[in-house]
């Protein structure tokens, strides 16, 4: 099968749980402490842009035919994204 589009540097999260090795099956299966750095940028994959994106690798790579799927297929946005609590001056301990 030949790829369409090159191998993504960036995926957003809608694109990492649908097409992420670790999300298939509809549960995370990836390890159990993962981090992963993230910035705002376009995905590679749906094209959205200014969404927060990541390395496909955070969610174990990309399955095959991530690249071939019909467009109509494209994630929409996903509120699930994990938001940074703003900075407290609160001392703790």
């Amino acid at each position: 099968m030949k790829r369409t589009k090159p191998y993504p540097a960036w995926v957003c999260n809608d694109c990492g749980v649908k097409y992420g090795t670790w999300y298939q099956g509809g549960s995370y299966s990836g390890p159990k402490n993962h981090c992963s750095t993230c910035h705002y940028d376009s995905c590679d994959v749906c094209g959205k842009n200014d969404v927060v994106v990541t390395e496909p690798r955070d969610y174990g790579h990309l399955v095959s035919g991530w690249d071939t799927r019909n467009q109509e297929e494209a994630p929409t946005l996903n509120k699930t994204v994990a938001s940074v609590p703003p900075v407290s001056d609160t001392k703790i301990g």
